[in-house]
């Protein structure tokens, strides 16, 4: 999930990413970008439905933190 990314976030930037995958369970591989919060970042997509991430960016640890998954 790291590789393709541009950009320089600021603190609090959101970003929202969606997976879907192709009728089988896929896991998912964040990267050192991204970490969990009080909310943990998803490590497996759910059969056939959209899995939605809501990020908000963290410039002590200059990460992209999860703060919601539906």
């Amino acid at each position: 999930m790291t590789s393709g990314l541009s950009g320089s976030p600021v603190d609090s930037d959101l970003f929202t990413v969606r997976i879907t995958d192709d009728g089988t369970a896929r896991a998912i591989a964040w990267g050192a970008g991204y970490e969990s919060s009080t909310v943990t970042l998803p490590v497996t997509t759910v059969i056939s439905a959209m899995l939605t991430v809501g990020l908000q960016y963290n410039g002590a640890t200059s990460c992209w933190r999860c703060v919601g998954v539906a």
